[in-house]
């Protein structure tokens, strides 16, 4: 099997078409934490977690340090603050995506028909917002069916708005999310997973054992992502079947695409995971792009794909703004 072209995204993808999307190195307790705008009292996953600090008598310092350092701190399921669902939460809450989609629908269009995939470490919703919002016949708000995650079916509820794709074709767009989603959760008792929208209601009180399993009746689910944190190496049956099928998708690729992605030095995970599949020989052509140069970053692409790689040095909108013109 041979795949034309395969995207792989980072942070920065997404912030080239939502500038608000904080990076890990600006999540911080603080901002995590940050209200809004919103009254003292009104958020009660803010409070939790305020509480949760409060008693513990953790130094102001603790507040300005990122999420990635910090996470491992709050306790999972612990009565009466759970700290570590509430922390989740304000999370999950900072990284939403809110009003008219940016990313140009013509990429997505493209994308999706020429069965194109995209990888991503990312747990924000940017790609999902952006395909529910395609202009496909009568599709919108997590019920056109357009995205396949990569987790297999026998693993996953359906969900009450699932079924066959709403226009009437069959082809969905492969979206592996290699760190997992801000919007899915695991039930603790049967292990099956609900790959739903952060935006429904129902994600939200599962991750508090406030609703229950559509498949068990357990009323606790545990989110379902990677912590940046350390080697990031994914110990979940669906994120281990999503970084699976990874490997499988960039050992056949023809082309591909590095968007906003520093390949840091130190997500050995993500590092293994390209060298192993470069064993097979592909891509024929890899396209780092960036915006600004930066000659570390470059060499560490080169480190693994060697004179195959080229550069497109004026970002990420730019760059689909190209490809939808060509």
């Amino acid at each position: 099997m041979s795949i034309e072209t395969t995207y792989f995204l980072g942070a920065g993808a997404s912030k080239a078409f939502y500038p608000s999307l904080p990076l890990a190195g600006e999540l911080t307790l603080d901002y995590i934490l940050g209200r809004r705008g919103v009254p003292v009292g009104f958020d009660e996953a803010i409070e939790r977690v305020e509480r949760y600090i409060a008693s513990s008598q953790w130094s102001r310092e603790r507040r300005v340090i990122t999420f990635e350092r910090i996470y491992s701190c709050f306790p999972a399921n612990l009565p009466p603050y759970f700290p570590r669902e509430n922390l989740e939460i304000c999370l999950f809450r900072k990284l939403r995506i809110e009003g008219v989609g940016a990313v140009p629908h013509s990429w997505l269009k493209r994308t999706l028909y020429s069965s194109n995939p995209i990888l991503t470490t990312n747990y924000d919703t940017v790609i999902e917002w952006d395909v529910e919002n395609l202009s496909i016949g009568p599709v919108g708000y997590g019920d056109s069916g357009l995205i396949d995650y990569g987790i297999p079916e026998d693993l996953c509820l359906p969900l009450p708005s699932g079924g066959p794709r709403m226009d009437g074709m069959d082809k969905k767009l492969l979206l592996l999310k290699l760190y997992g989603s801000i919007s899915w959760s695991r039930c603790q008792q049967c292990g099956r997973y609900v790959l739903e929208r952060i935006y429904e209601a129902e994600a939200e009180r599962a991750k508090m054992g406030r609703g229950k399993c559509r498949g068990c009746g357990a009323t606790q689910r545990n989110a379902v992502f990677v912590p940046l944190v350390g080697a990031k190496t994914p110990d979940d049956q669906g994120l281990i079947a999503i970084w699976d099928k990874a490997e499988r998708v960039l050992s056949e690729s023809d082309h591909i695409v590095f968007a906003g992605f520093s390949l840091d030095p130190n997500d050995r995970g993500i590092t293994g995971l390209l060298h192993r599949a470069a064993r097979s020989q592909r891509p024929r052509r890899v396209t780092v792009v960036r915006r600004g140069r930066n000659p570390e970053v470059l060499e560490r692409y080169k480190a693994i794909y060697g004179d195959r790689v080229e550069v497109y040095d004026s970002g990420w909108a730019q760059y689909l703004l190209a490809l939808s013109e060509s």
